[in-house]
């Protein structure tokens, strides 16, 4: 990994914690499938450590969103496309928040002048 913020050891997302793994295909074959993934039933997430550090981020966030997910009610039991579909609504938003400077992200105002301006 290059520059920038250490990937985390673990996260909370609600009431569970979840570790977060830097591993390689040599020690987890389950990276040869993909970048990174989420175990839900054990609480962990796996990142491919050889990634650069852009794409660490982004398939971490990938994986934080399912996590998410499952945690805060949609299963695996849930409809594959209303999976599908609540999964790539957020995705977009935050991946879109990890690109832009949070200026162009958010309107940022005082709560004061909302206030008085409603």
């Amino acid at each position: 990994m290059t520059a920038g913020v250490p990937i985390p050891k673990k996260i909370k997302i609600g009431s569970q914690t979840y570790a977060i793994h830097e591993r390689n295909i040599n020690d987890d074959p389950g990276l040869s499938d993909a970048h990174a993934y989420t175990y839900t039933n054990g609480n962990f997430i796996v990142v491919n450590k050889d990634l650069n550090y852009q794409l660490q981020r982004r398939y971490l966030m990938h994986e934080i969103l399912h996590a998410v997910i499952f945690v805060f009610g949609q299963t695996d039991k849930a409809d594959k496309d209303e999976r599908t579909d609540t999964y790539e609504n957020l995705e977009h938003w935050f991946i879109y928040l990890l690109q832009e400077p949070p200026s162009d992200a958010i309107e940022r105002q005082p709560l004061a002048g909302k206030l008085a301006n409603s």
